[in-house]
């Protein structure tokens, strides 16, 4: 059962009364229905999530449903339908409403689920428009054991034992990221997939997994503690909270670079205008500085390209995990 939904803002409502007295009131009754019925948003909106509170994507998914319903002057209700590595929440979305009062937190699995998934069978291109750009979440490749990547890696080539890959799940960015990096590299891994990241950050942490790709927004109290030791940043350059941590692209893996991410979508039936709208909106949400600064501090960082611009990149990013999951043949089901 999805979660209590959270509700963010209240309504307003002003008296036409007070303005214009009941005598320019009874004139104006039929215009006011009649501009009522075009209004946007007429009522609450939901924004549909399928992770559970907690972690980065529930940070996006307040802050978002916070300052959204301040500037739409309408409740904004978060909405948690967990499971199916995502497939239920986007169904729910896209057999939902498409008048713009129902919208769907995404993120990366929206480029993977329908490789992974013979039951999704959205694509995310065709069937939902982004209204934000992506909130991204930055990665770290972390061991419990200490010494770097590339020791790592060397020993898996030089005694052929497999790296020991700890992921949250099957199918999520971690596991698909730790197969990104052991094919660049050349060396065998195995995948230890766990309900969860609490409990493959545990087996790292007790070396029973060699290194596990987690955000840093949650890996960065364990490693400040001494507790984990980052191996590398899959990006093209070093990360400002772990200045002297490497990239993977520094380190001569050039096509090593992930990054999760959030972002806003609804379906793709929902009118132009009210996408305009909502576009819009979110966009200056996402700039404020204040809330560039609060995400930054978490290791999240809003992306400066426009919502069309992401929608060509989300093409692209599909693109790329179905060759690398048909290359792995990876399948979930």
């Amino acid at each position: 059962m999805p979660d209590e939904p959270r509700a963010f803002g209240h309504r307003t409502r002003r008296e036409a009364i007070a303005t214009f007295g009941l005598a320019g009131l009874a004139g104006l009754v039929p215009t006011t229905r009649a501009r009522a019925a075009d209004a946007f948003p007429s009522r609450p909106i939901t924004l549909v999530t399928p992770f559970a509170p907690g972690g980065p994507s529930d940070i996006v998914a307040r802050t978002v449903a916070e300052k959204l319903a301040e500037a739409v002057k309408q409740p904004v209700v978060i909405e948690n339908v967990t499971g199916a590595g995502g497939i239920l929440a986007v169904r729910r979305v896209l057999s939902g409403t498409t008048d713009g009062h129902q919208l769907l937190l995404g993120a990366a699995f929206l480029a993977t689920a329908p490789h992974l998934y013979k039951s999704a069978t959205f694509d995310p291109v065709r069937d939902l428009v982004p209204l934000s750009p992506p909130v991204e979440s930055l990665l770290v490749f972390v061991s419990g054991q200490g010494g770097d990547l590339k020791a790592l890696i060397q020993k898996a080539k030089q005694s052929g034992q497999p790296i020991r890959a700890a992921s949250p799940g099957a199918g999520t960015l971690s596991h698909l990221g730790s197969e990104m990096l052991a094919r660049a590299a050349g060396v065998p891994v195995i995948h230890a997939h766990y309900r969860g990241v609490g409990p493959a950050v545990a087996d790292v942490i007790g070396g029973h997994a060699d290194m596990l790709l987690d955000g840093i927004s949650s890996s960065l109290p364990l490693i400040r503690d001494g507790k984990l030791k980052a191996l590398a940043v899959p990006d093209e350059k070093r990360n400002p909270l772990l200045p002297d941590v490497p990239s993977t692209v520094e380190l001569g893996f050039a096509d090593v670079k992930v990054r999760a991410w959030n972002a806003i979508f609804a379906p793709a039936a929902v009118p132009a205008p009210v996408v305009e709208q909502l576009s819009g909106e979110l966009v200056r949400i996402l700039a404020r500085p204040e809330v560039v600064r609060d995400m930054g501090a978490r290791g999240l960082e809003p992306a400066t390209i426009t919502p069309v611009a992401f929608r060509q990149r989300l093409a692209s990013e599909t693109a790329y995990w179905k060759a690398l999951i048909a290359a792995a043949k990876i399948s979930l089901e």
